[in-house]
C-alpha cells in the first residue's frame, strides 16, 4: 500500500533499445529518453514531401504574426542547445534589444553553464571572445553582423506586399559613393564572401578616403520604364521645396539594380511623354520628397 506505481521513476543507464524491454513498466505507456546531459530526446521522424527549411520557417514567421508583428518587437531572448556528435551538447542563448538608442545583440555558447564563445554586436562595432581572448569583428563580418542581428526583419516580407522577385539589400558607404561604393546582396552571408575587386568597390569613397561604415537600404523594385529602360525619379530639395526633377534611366539594369552606372543616361521630365509617369511625379513622388525632407530635418534636429 505504500509503493504507487504511477509514482516510481526507474533510472535506466544504456542504449535506446533498452526502452522496448521496459515499457511495462511505464504507467503512462511511453518511456522517456535523455541524453548524457539529462535533455529529453525528442523523436525524429520524417517530414512530408516537399517541405524544406525555407517552408517551415517561413510557416512559422507567418504564424506568430509575419512583418506587422516582427517590426514591432523592442527585444528578444532565444535558447537552445547544439549537439555535436551524439556526444557532446552545448548551450546556445542570443539576447537583442531593437530599441532605439539601446540596440545591441548578445551570442553565446556555453559548455556545463559556463560561456565558452560570445560574440557582441552594436551598432558602433563588436567583438568576439572565445575562452579568454577578445577579438575585434571588423569588415564584413561586422556588416553582415549588424544587418542580421540588430533588426527583426532583416529583408521586407515581398509576399505581403506583392513584390515578386528575390529580396535585395544595397550596402552602401557613408563617405559618398559617386555610385561606386554600393553593392547588391541577397543574403547576408554574401557579405562574408565579397571579392577583393567587390571590397575596394564598397569601401571606396570620395576623395579616395577609405570608407569604415556603412549603409543598409531594403530594396524595392523600380516600378517605372520607357523607352525599354527602367527610370527612376530624381529630385533636388531645398528648404524643405522640391526645386528639379530628372530621371536616371539604364538600359543596362533591371529593376532590382543600381542605375548610377556608367551606363546610366538623364533625361528630363519634358522628354518623357508619359501621362502616367508625370503623374506620379506630381503625386506620389513629390510626397515622397516632402517626406523625406522632414525626415532629415528630425535626424539633424536630433543630433
Amino acid at each position: 500500500k505504500y509503493l504507487k506505481p504511477d509514482q516510481i521513476f526507474i533510472t535506466c543507464v544504456g542504449t535506446a533499445e533498452m526502452a522496448e524491454k521496459l515499457q511495462k513498466f511505464a504507467t503512462s505507456g511511453q518511456v522517456e529518453l535523455y541524453d548524457a546531459y539529462g535533455k529529453q530526446l525528442v523523436e525524429r521522424k520524417e517530414a512530408a514531401e516537399g517541405t524544406t527549411v525555407e517552408s517551415v520557417a517561413k510557416a512559422h514567421y507567418n504564424a506568430i504574426g509575419g512583418l506587422k508583428k516582427m517590426s514591432k518587437l523592442k527585444s528578444w531572448v532565444k535558447t537552445g542547445s547544439i549537439e555535436i556528435g551524439g556526444a557532446m551538447t552545448l548551450g546556445y542563448e542570443n539576447k537583442a534589444s531593437f530599441k532605439k538608442g539601446a540596440k545591441g545583440s548578445f551570442t553565446g555558447l556555453s559548455m556545463s553553464g559556463q560561456n565558452i564563445m560570445t560574440n557582441t554586436i552594436t551598432p558602433e562595432g563588436g567583438a568576439m571572445s572565445q575562452m579568454g581572448p577578445v577579438q575585434e569583428v571588423t569588415g564584413s563580418e561586422l556588416v553582415h553582423s549588424q544587418w542580421s542581428e540588430l533588426s527583426p526583419t532583416h529583408l521586407l516580407n515581398y509576399d505581403e506586399y506583392g513584390i515578386s522577385g528575390t529580396p535585395t539589400l544595397f550596402v552602401k558607404n557613408d563617405a559618398g559613393t559617386f555610385g561606386l561604393g554600393i553593392i547588391e546582396i541577397t543574403s547576408g552571408e554574401e557579405l562574408l564572401a565579397l571579392s577583393n575587386r567587390k571590397m575596394r568597390k564598397l569601401t571606396y569613397g570620395k576623395g579616395g578616403a577609405e570608407a569604415e561604415d556603412f549603409l543598409l537600404q531594403e530594396g524595392v523594385p523600380s516600378a517605372l520604364s520607357w523607352n525599354g529602360m527602367v527610370v527612376e525619379p530624381v529630385a533636388y530639395c531645398a528648404n524643405g521645396r522640391v526645386g528639379g526633377w530628372f530621371y536616371r534611366a539604364n538600359a543596362k539594369k533591371g529593376e532590382m539594380a543600381n542605375l548610377n552606372s556608367p551606363s546610366s543616361v538623364f533625361i528630363h521630365p519634358h522628354e518623357i511623354e508619359d501621362p502616367a509617369i508625370a503623374s506620379r511625379r506630381q503625386h506620389w513622388h513629390m510626397l515622397v520628397a516632402e517626406i523625406a525632407m522632414l525626415g532629415i530635418a528630425i535626424e539633424s534636429a536630433s543630433l
